[in-house]
């Protein structure tokens, strides 16, 4: 747990751009006002599929 606090400036510096880039593109949607699945960072709905397209598509 202490390991967090010796990293470097740059290194908080990367993680954090690195956050903000993999949420950033998430928000379009929402702020458009068009419903559907919340996606996960990285994964977008692609998680979603596994109960299949058609469940998909109704769903959203």
């Amino acid at each position: 747990m202490g390991y967090f606090l010796y990293f470097s400036a740059e290194t908080w510096t990367l993680l954090v751009a690195f956050v903000t880039y993999a949420y950033w593109p998430y928000g379009t949607f929402k702020k458009l006002g068009i419903s559907g699945p919340k996606p996960v960072p990285f994964f977008g709905t692609m998680l979603h599929y596994r109960r299949g397209f058609f469940n998909f598509d109704q769903e959203c």
